[in-house]
This record gives C-alpha cells, structure tokens and sequence, in this order.
C-alpha cells in the first residue's frame, strides 16, 4: 500500500488552513488547505468559511478524486513513495492538466530521475510572477522526491487508509446543509 502522508503533510504546510474564503495569488478564490472547488463541483466564494476537519475533508476527496486517479493513468514506471508523495503535492498545487503536459511527466517515464527532480524547479510562477512561496515549496517537493525510499509499490489504490466510512460521507454531505458549516 502507498503511503502518501508526506505528501498531505507537504500540501498543509504549503496551501496553510484558513478558514475564510480568500482569493490567492492569481485572484482564485480559496479555502481551507488550497480548495478551490468543493467536492459537489461548486467554487468557492467570498465569505465563505469552514473549519479543520471539513478542509482536511475536502482535501482527501481532491487528492483522491482529482490527483490519485490522474497519477496512476499518467505514470507508467514504479516510483518510489518519497517520489509519488512529492508528485501528490505538486499535482494538487498544479492539477493534472499542468501535470499531464509537463516535461517532469515525460522525464520520469522515461525514469531519467535527475533530470525530473530539476523540473521541479521550472514550476515556480503564478500569474507571470516568480513567487518566494513556490519557489520553497519547489524545493521541499524536490528534496522529498529524490530522498531514498525501499518501498517502490505498483498498487492501485493508494489511499484506502484515507477512505471514508458511510457515515463519514454522509457526515460530510449533511454539513454542506448545516449553518454552522458555512
């Protein structure tokens, strides 16, 4: 089983929580730990405020919805889980459209490792701007991917230790309706 911990860990320390709705560097309005859009496909918008355990909810719904699928299709060579957990983390910054077109994909199919890990380094723009934020977080994702790791694990479903209960879905459908939620 994939263990992609480092990963969130890195995608919290870097998107920060907040708990109002706020617009980002490109002027994206925001939430939580970096949601853009909640898991029913609604935007964020301004005023809008959520607690930690709805952001770490809709977190794990993104990286498993929108990040996890899209790696498992787009990488075809085993990495290691220091590798696939600094890719959670850049996909989720990025998406996977960014991911998908990106020479860092093509490098790591073709397992040139070096040469992926420098790729790392080109993503540090929003917006035209070379942002200080992105250019750490660049780095750490770049660390994290070249640290060695002895579990290289082909599996499939990388995240059933994140899996939600029934009631823990039903528990976050029903606060989408609560007026404390917002």
């Amino acid at each position: 089983m994939r263990n992609i911990q480092k990963g969130i860990d890195l995608i919290k320390k870097w998107e920060g929580f907040r708990a109002k709705a706020y617009r980002d560097p490109v002027g994206i309005w925001t939430i939580g730990y970096g949601t853009i859009r909640y898991p029913n496909g609604e935007r964020v918008r301004a005023g809008e405020v959520v607690n930690v355990a709805q952001a770490e909810a809709y977190l794990t719904d993104h990286v498993r919805e929108s990040v996890l699928p899209y790696m498992e299709d787009l990488i075809t060579v085993p990495v290691t889980d220091n590798q696939y957990g600094a890719l959670v983390s850049f996909i989720y910054n990025l998406g996977a459209g960014n991911f998908r077109k990106s020479t860092l994909l093509k490098k790591i199919n073709n397992e040139d490792w070096f040469g992926a890990a420098d790729e790392f380094d080109k993503w540090v723009y929003a917006g035209g701007r070379k942002l200080k934020g992105l250019v750490r977080r660049r780095a750490e994702e770049k660390a994290l991917f070249k640290t060695p790791s002895d579990n290289v694990v082909n599996e499939k479903d990388p995240i059933s230790h994140l899996k939600f209960s029934c009631w823990d879905k039903f528990m976050n459908w029903l606060n989408k309706f609560l007026p404390w939620s917002k």
